[in-house]
């Protein structure tokens, strides 16, 4: 039973929100650039094809883990509509029972991200401000952070190819984008890419010219056309915590539309 009982850490709600309603696989490729090798463009645009779908719906959980051993674990369910000029991604906690019903919606274009939350003990909605954005901590007391799938952050990055590595048999291209300061508490991550496969299965994440985080993506598999990793797994290699996502009961391209995804749903009962 977890200690720590009193109102929850409106910060940290919103961070662990935002971070599943804005990150997608598909996003290290969709939103990136290799601005000086057409052959390196063409390979991301054919690797983004993979990833993309007009709409999906999936429950999120999250398995928390101490250096001692100990863990909890979180549950959300996300929704995501719309493709190119606009898309809005709609979050939901489902559990632990104190966390339960609060919501984000995230809207977002080409140009500006507006985000609003609900929660359940006020019922009330409210727009989140960019400070509060900026001031909030891991998600849901996870090694996550907003930044590490923030599509704005891998946007303005420049992408080379660094190296191509064989391990256990199986060939690797890795990807290397420098992040531009003062956007991220990155300076560069590291994306491995399985060639055969042609999707990706690691970032690294470097601060200060050292490795400080690792996301690894797993049990690929297709629903329908598109391709979906089932699994996660981070680990932040400072402070020795991780955190086990695994990502069920996808729902893609079944129609769900941007009027549903809208303020006024983020109050209603799924």
């Amino acid at each position: 039973m977890e200690k720590n009982k009193q109102k929850p850490n409106r910060h940290k709600i919103i961070t662990a929100i935002q971070y599943f309603a804005g990150c997608a696989v598909f996003m290290v490729f969709g939103g990136s650039r290799a601005a000086t090798d057409p052959n390196l463009h063409k390979r991301f645009d054919q690797a983004m094809k993979k990833f993309e779908s007009k709409d999906e719906e999936a429950v999120v959980k999250l398995s928390i883990q101490s250096p001692d051993g100990s863990a909890k674990v979180r549950e959300l369910v996300v929704q995501r509509a719309g493709f190119g000029k606009e898309q809005r991604m709609l979050a939901r906690i489902q559990a632990p029972t104190d966390l339960k019903g609060t919501g984000l919606l995230s809207i977002v274009d080409k140009s500006s991200e507006n985000q609003w939350i609900y929660l359940p003990s006020t019922k009330q909605t409210r727009k989140v401000v960019m400070a509060e954005q900026n001031d909030a901590g891991g998600v849901l007391g996870s090694e996550l952070r907003y930044e590490d799938f923030n599509p704005s952050v891998i946007r303005r990055s420049e992408i080379t190819l660094m190296k191509t590595e064989t391990r256990q048999g199986v060939g690797y291209d890795v990807f290397e984008t420098k992040i531009p300061p003062g956007v991220s508490p990155y300076e560069k991550a590291q994306v491995w890419i399985d060639t055969h496969r042609e999707v990706p299965v690691q970032i690294d994440y470097f601060s200060k010219n050292a490795k400080v985080k690792t996301i690894f993506f797993q049990d690929y598999k297709s629903i329908g056309a598109v391709l979906r990793p089932h699994k996660m797994v981070i680990k932040n290699l400072k402070n020795q915590r991780g955190t086990e996502i695994e990502v069920n009961s996808y729902k893609i391209n079944k129609g769900l539309t941007l009027h549903q995804l809208s303020v006024d749903s983020l109050g209603r009962t799924w």
